[in-house]
């Protein structure tokens, strides 16, 4: 009796080790991924807080071109992205404004740093209804309206 007393003992703390292994191994994975999660979502609202868009302008011109120009300013403290970046005229979502786009004079950049200028330049179709307002959406969804103004 001695020996099937010990044995169990020793198969029962085995058992307890094996098992506390996978619990702890399992929990501390879990903590980690939650910590990175908030130090992921941390970041996100910082840089919520530091974007900050302005639409200078957004003139159309129906006389002659049927062009709407417009220019917009980042004013906050984050790079964004164009590819993340919407525009919405009169409510509807524009998918291919971003090949008539500069920043700051060049075309190649998709990078709107600081402080640089956006323009936008779409050429409409003379049959299209004179647009009334533009919204411009960062990927952080900091958005800027604005009034289209001209003929």
């Amino acid at each position: 009796m001695g020996f099937s007393v010990s044995g169990a003992t020793a198969l029962i703390l085995v058992a307890f080790l094996v098992s506390f292994g996978a619990f702890y191994t399992a929990t501390t994975g879990t903590f980690n991924q939650i910590q990175d999660a908030e130090a992921d979502q941390t970041d996100r609202n910082i840089d919520t807080i530091n974007t900050d868009i302005e639409i200078g302008s957004a003139v159309y011109n129906g006389s002659g071109n049927y062009d709407l120009v417009i220019t917009a300013n980042n004013t906050g403290a984050t790079t964004l992205e164009l590819n993340d970046t919407d525009l919405l005229i009169d409510g509807e979502l524009v998918t291919d404004w971003r090949a008539s786009a500069s920043i700051n004079g060049s075309s190649s950049s998709s990078l709107w740093v600081p402080q640089y200028t956006l323009e936008i330049q779409i050429g409409r179709d003379s049959n299209d209804p004179r647009p009334g307002r533009v919204k411009l959406v960062t990927e952080y969804a900091i958005a800027a309206t604005a009034s289209v103004e001209g003929s």
